[in-house]
């Protein structure tokens, strides 16, 4: 009986594993001059060796591995810049082998776009936005499922944009399917995936109902900027228990460190004109002010 247990107690936690992995976020963005690929598993805490990337540049190929070396990450983040061969017409399609210490998860057909974003537009609404690879070919018609359930068409508007209303939902547990058509009828054009675990994640990051009370919390200066912004922590936080990062509109973290003083600098030279999310933890409560760097 105990060797019973003991088993069970292993398929459980492989179980959970397997959720958590599944219910991390990876998506591609760039055009034929480079792709950039992103995966997150949010938890820290998941025992992930690293991953390798395949890709192949059209349906009919087979996967071709595309790191040859194993890409390791200080936490569950992960991102690596494809400069190789791509179609200019159709968005090439990766794959994410996940390595732990036992087994290989796959997060397959994860297709490339010129441009995801999300917003939250209200307390319980998030908006999806997505721009085709090819605004030429794509696209004509865009269809939606959750959870493998059909929910229905939709024209498709460049970019393609879709509201989900989180209200009530009790669990984040579901999967968003969208597939599209080209203007010449063809299904599939590109294909696109995330979880309700990722909108409820932006949702809670972005859309905190504490959101407002709390900008004033911590000062950035200057706001816009060009380059660098010094933040200011409260007063009653001292900067041994705090961590700072800094966040993209779409959800990806882009920055973090501990700060060695109560003023610090963040170096924002390297990020591309837009609107950013800085958040800040000192071990009990989540601060957040928005930053805007201009070139």
């Amino acid at each position: 009986m105990k060797k019973l247990l003991l088993i069970i107690a292993i398929s459980l936690v492989g179980t959970q594993l397997f959720a958590q992995l599944q219910n991390s976020h990876a998506f591609t963005v760039g055009s034929p001059d480079g792709v950039t690929i992103w995966w997150d598993a949010y938890s820290d805490q998941l025992e992930v060796e690293g991953c390798y990337l395949y890709k192949k540049v059209s349906f009919i190929d087979e996967y071709e591995l595309l790191t040859t070396e194993i890409l390791v990450s200080s936490d569950s983040l992960f991102s690596y810049i494809d400069t190789g061969t791509f179609d200019p017409e159709y968005p090439p399609i990766y794959a994410i082998h996940i390595q732990t210490a036992d087994s290989t998860y796959i997060i397959d057909k994860v297709f490339g776009f010129k441009d995801i974003s999300y917003e939250v537009v209200s307390d319980n609404k998030v908006e999806m936005r997505l721009t085709g690879w090819n605004t030429t070919l794509c696209c004509s018609m865009a269809k939606l499922w959750l959870d493998g359930v059909f929910v229905g068409d939709y024209s498709y508007d460049n970019p393609f944009a879709y509201v989900f209303d989180l209200t009530g939902i009790p669990s984040p547990n579901f999967e968003v399917y969208l597939s599209f058509e080209d203007n010449s009828g063809l299904a599939a054009y590109t294909e696109f995936k995330t979880t309700g675990t990722y909108l409820f994640y932006i949702l809670n990051s972005v859309g905190s109902p504490e959101f407002a009370t709390v900008n004033a919390s911590f000062k950035m200066f200057p706001n816009p900027t060009t380059s660098q912004v010094s933040l200011q922590l409260p007063e009653n936080i001292s900067p041994e228990n705090v961590v700072v990062e800094v966040f993209s509109t779409s959800g990806q973290k882009l920055i973090d460190f501990m700060p060695d003083a109560d003023l610090v600098t963040i170096d924002a030279s390297k990020l591309p004109s837009g609107v950013y999310l800085v958040r800040l933890f000192d071990g009990k409560q989540w601060y957040w002010q928005k930053l805007v760097v201009k070139r």
